[in-house]
């Protein structure tokens, strides 16, 4: 009996933990682009295929994940999709109401979960 109240114990404080953050490698990026601002929820993952969402809110335009000239992801008339990173530097180039504005990207080797 006392077994069965220790594992029950246990777990139920390991769920209070929720979930651990995924790995950098796996991290989903979301880029928000407003009339006046661009964002990235992470502005530096590890390298691999990274889900890429955007989200327009208040205005219509484009996106790109530009990397040494080659443009890895663009959305062109979808709000989705993926992009592989290698170790680098990339620009995230957003347009929208005319205005083209820049966010840096980085990818790196070794970094903790949830990203740097």
């Amino acid at each position: 009996m006392r077994i069965r109240t220790a594992l029950a114990l246990a777990l139920a404080v390991v769920s209070c933990f929720g979930d651990p953050p995924p790995d950098a490698e796996d991290l989903p990026l979301e880029i928000v682009v407003h009339p006046d601002e661009c964002l990235i929820n992470y502005p530096q993952v590890g390298p691999g295929i990274h889900e890429v969402t955007v989200i327009f809110e208040g205005t219509i335009g484009s996106v790109r994940i530009v990397g040494e000239g080659e443009t890895v992801f663009a959305n062109d008339t979808r709000t989705s999709g993926s992009a592989e990173l290698v170790v680098g530097d990339y620009q995230v180039v957003c347009e929208a109401n005319g205005v083209t504005r820049q966010i840096a990207l980085s990818v790196r080797e070794g970094l903790p979960p949830g990203g740097g």
